[in-house]
């Protein structure tokens, strides 16, 4: 029974996993991100993309940045000939609505205008991306709570013991499943990735202008931040790893300058 009370103690302390978001809310009434959503849908219909671009990045900076709001402004960025930077937002909207086959389809367009070469889901990749970051920590903090619950029934209640092993086993399973696909995605904190903003990059040995070149990166090509070096980055992508300037791309996340959200 002190075995069983040092547990459930031990997993009171526990509670406090931390948060992920794919996006923050702004304090204000909602009438004013939904009137703005309809003035950048109104531009964009009447192909006044300018200010469609300008209404959509200032529901962004408000802290709207929902995954509807990514793909808009990367359909936006589309009609305006800007594929690097479209694609840069249709992958953003992906990675906070993962089933969303339309950002999936007009990512994969994109990249095919510009030629650029999308990354190869691996099988735990495409496992992991079953479900957003958002989520994995639902099921997680869900087998939580169902193994906390489940355990103080079998302390305070003996005739549900028996019930207990089975229920408990289940939580662990959900909690190791959830635990899996919440650190797949946070992986992408330590190696985030970045597109090609405009036109084809060379990527070199060396972080200088005068180093030698070794691969080309077409416009929206989606890599991985390997290191940073004053204006340069170290990218790797199609199993090669070289420098390019800073300028030249933009982390897919965070999505705003300044640290993460």
């Amino acid at each position: 029974m002190r075995v069983m009370r040092c547990f459930l103690f031990a997993l009171l302390l526990a509670v406090g996993f931390p948060a992920v978001s794919g996006h923050a809310h702004a304090a204000g009434p909602e009438a004013e991100p939904a009137a703005l959503f309809e003035k950048a849908h109104a531009a964009y219909v009447a192909a006044d993309y300018a200010t469609a671009e300008h209404v959509y990045r200032t529901l962004i900076a408000q802290g709207h940045a929902t995954s509807e709001v990514w793909y808009n402004l990367g359909n936006t960025l589309f009609h305006a000939g800007r594929l690097g930077e479209a694609i840069l937002h249709y992958r953003r909207a992906w990675l906070l609505a993962p089933r969303d086959a339309d950002s999936l389809a007009n990512l994969n367009l994109a990249a095919q205008r510009t030629g650029a070469t999308l990354p190869e889901p691996g099988w735990w990749s495409r496992y992991a991306h079953e479900a957003s970051a958002s989520e994995w920590r639902i099921i997680l903090l869900t087998g939580y709570w169902i193994l906390l619950a489940a355990a103080l029934l079998a302390v305070i209640a003996p005739g549900f013991r028996r019930f207990a092993r089975p229920v408990i086993l289940a939580a662990l399973f959900t909690i190791v499943l959830g635990a899996a696909g919440w650190s797949y995605w946070h992986a992408w904190l330590r190696q985030p990735e970045a597109v090609v903003l405009h036109g084809e990059q060379t990527a070199r040995y060396e972080p200088r202008t005068s180093a030698t070149p070794y691969f080309s990166l077409p416009e929206g090509s989606i890599v991985r931040i390997e290191d940073t070096f004053d204006a340069w980055m170290k990218v790797a992508a199609g199993g090669k790893s070289g420098w390019i300037e800073r300028s030249a791309i933009e982390p897919v996340y965070p999505w705003q300058p300044g640290g993460m959200r």
